[in-house]
């Protein structure tokens, strides 16, 4: 055996045991940063045809998180009863849309890095949509659809998602807040966190709608390999737990990102806390009487 033949070999071995350790329950990786989750992707191509592989990305405290400091992780976490005893007052349809709103503040990046590290997956032939949880339609404060505005932001701060060029309704499942889940050209929305349904279920919904979709150049695509970083870990598990059932022949790997917990440059008092989320959940109930 050659010293190149002998490396490949090498190589090949390392990475089954990479993914074989993936495949096993509850395997589940935690980064700090973009680039650690774009090397976790490299290292699945020493093996894996990129067009076989994808990339699916949280959006909110993933790539982008608002500019107020009252929505940062670190102010979350300590004042995570502020906000608890808030969204009691509320009904499932309002919290969505509270959340929603925060979508709707100045955003910026996480990490500045981060479209650069995205551009360059899609470079080398992997297909990259972007997940949110947020609501998909349009309410009393706007007549544009919440993510056809989340596309055209991301669009700004340096993203692109085209992939796979396409706008689908997912009408099967229930309405919620003048809404369905819902694809934007590259853009996956769940529309809401407190809709019953779940990321798993719309992820599978969308890996049915394009593998269906004739006439076009995701037309019976299947990918075999699907790779999701998100901050919640819930999120992640309720996707490993669906496609385990729907798509069994498709290896998940769940990569949980925890950078947001770092980039959270201001601090923020306990009063002006509970006064921002206050005034959102205000705002949502104007919005939603339901």
């Amino acid at each position: 055996m050659t010293f190149l033949q002998t490396k490949v070999f090498f190589l090949t071995i390392c990475m089954l045991v990479f993914l074989t350790a993936c495949k096993e329950e509850e395997k589940i990786m935690s980064v700090r940063s973009i680039h650690e989750a774009q090397a976790k992707v490299d290292e699945i191509l020493k093996i894996q045809k990129p067009k076989d592989v994808l990339v699916v990305l949280d959006i909110d405290m993933t790539l982008t998180q608002p500019d107020h400091p009252g929505t940062h992780y670190p102010a979350i976490k300590k004042y995570g009863h502020v906000l608890k005893d808030i969204f009691k007052t509320l009904t499932p349809a309002q919290r969505d849309v509270t959340l929603t709103l925060t979508t709707k503040l100045p955003q910026r990046l996480i990490e500045k890095d981060s479209p650069k590290a995205v551009k360059s997956m899609q470079d080398k032939g992997i297909k990259v949509i972007a997940f949110t949880a947020c609501l998909s339609g349009s309410w009393k404060d706007s007549k544009d659809k919440t993510i056809f505005q989340r596309r055209d932001k991301l669009q700004t701060m340096g993203f692109n998602f085209s992939f796979p060029g396409r706008v689908v309704s997912y009408m099967n499942f229930p309405k919620h807040v003048d809404g369905f889940p819902m694809l934007y050209h590259g853009v996956l929305c769940a529309n809401g966190e407190n809709n019953g349904i779940g990321k798993g279920k719309v992820l599978d919904a969308f890996l049915v709608q394009i593998h269906a979709t004739k006439g076009s150049q995701t037309g019976g695509y299947v990918p075999k390999i699907i790779v999701m970083v998100d901050d919640k870990k819930a999120n992640l598990e309720d996707v490993q737990k669906v496609l385990a059932i729907s798509h069994p022949d498709i290896l998940f790997i769940g990569i949980e990102y925890q950078g947001a917990f770092e980039h959270a440059p201001s601090d923020i008092s306990e009063i002006d806390f509970t006064k921002f989320w206050e005034a959102l959940a205000d705002q949502a109930k104007l919005l939603c009487l339901g």
